[in-house]
């Protein structure tokens, strides 16, 4: 039988906490990007719908603001182009959720 001693110095523990911390951070940009990633296609619509040059500025401003602070000003509010977008994705939340609760429903009254 082969037996073999595996001997971890301090050295060697540093580098794997290093390591597991370079990691932890790679995931958290790996976030941060699919985060990106997300809005932009949510708003997609918003970007590629408006004529003019000043509303798309205002848009990739809502957004980069977005990515940085929990809360945001929706320029235009419910009017503007990114309102817009937020208003119908709340509408699609809000049938999702009564379809959820009417699905739940029914399936507690067959029992």
């Amino acid at each position: 039988m082969l037996c073999c001693k595996i001997t971890i110095t301090y050295k060697t523990y540093f580098v794997i906490l290093v390591f597991q911390e370079f990691v932890k951070q790679l995931q958290l940009s790996e976030l941060v990007v699919a985060r990106a990633h997300s809005l932009r296609f949510k708003f997609q619509d918003a970007l590629s719908d408006n004529g003019s040059e000043g509303a798309d500025k205002d848009v990739e401003h809502f957004l980069s603001a977005l990515m940085e602070k929990p809360e945001v000003t929706v320029i235009g509010a419910g009017r503007g182009p990114a309102g817009r977008v937020i208003h119908s994705l709340f509408a699609k939340q809000e049938v999702c959720a009564v379809i959820c609760f009417a699905t739940l429903f029914s399936e507690l009254e067959s029992y």
